[in-house]
């Protein structure tokens, strides 16, 4: 005769969960079960975090990561995806850090250097002159020439001056 024999239920056997962001201020986790012939699955509405992973500098874009956290099956899942977070702007110093001049004091170019990173930016100079020395019979006169500029980051304007024996005596 044969016996009445009771098999177990196998129990559902999930697959990896499919996570389905909405921008990144959403999402929702589902994972089926894997056995032929069920339609089971689970779902959860996930919590989402942000951190910037990697800070945007005036050289390189930035990293901010945002991570769905749910609980399926009393285990807890999390997916992430990044977002890029553009660079910013240079931060040139408001004074300039050198002072270039032609050598007949009709030209100069002011340099700024950024704070956050080697990048420099120079900017012509506006110039203005005036005798300092007039000429004399036996001795050539002086002519001081101003150099007038400003960063692309401030409106101050700075100056520098420089002597040259250039009126003929």
């Amino acid at each position: 005769t044969l016996a009445a024999m009771t098999i177990a239920a196998l129990g559902h056997s999930y697959g990896t969960p499919a996570w389905t962001w909405t921008g990144y201020t959403a999402a929702t986790v589902k994972k089926s079960c894997t056995r032929t012939g069920c339609t089971h699955s689970l779902s959860a509405t996930a919590t989402i975090t942000n951190a910037v992973t990697t800070a945007a500098t005036c050289t390189a874009t930035g990293v901010r990561t945002y991570t769905a956290t749910a609980t399926l099956d009393g285990a807890t899942v999390t997916n992430k995806k990044t977002e890029s977070i553009a660079k910013i702007a240079h931060a040139y110093s408001a004074a300039p850090t050198e002072w270039t001049w032609g050598t007949d004091g009709k030209s100069a170019t002011a340099t700024f250097k950024c704070a956050n990173c080697t990048q420099t930016e120079s900017r012509n100079a506006t110039i203005t002159s005036a005798v300092k020395t007039a000429a004399t019979c036996t001795v050539k006169g002086t002519t001081t020439y101003t150099a007038t500029a400003n960063s692309s980051t401030s409106t101050t304007k700075y100056t520098s001056t420089k002597d040259i024996q250039d009126i003929a005596a």
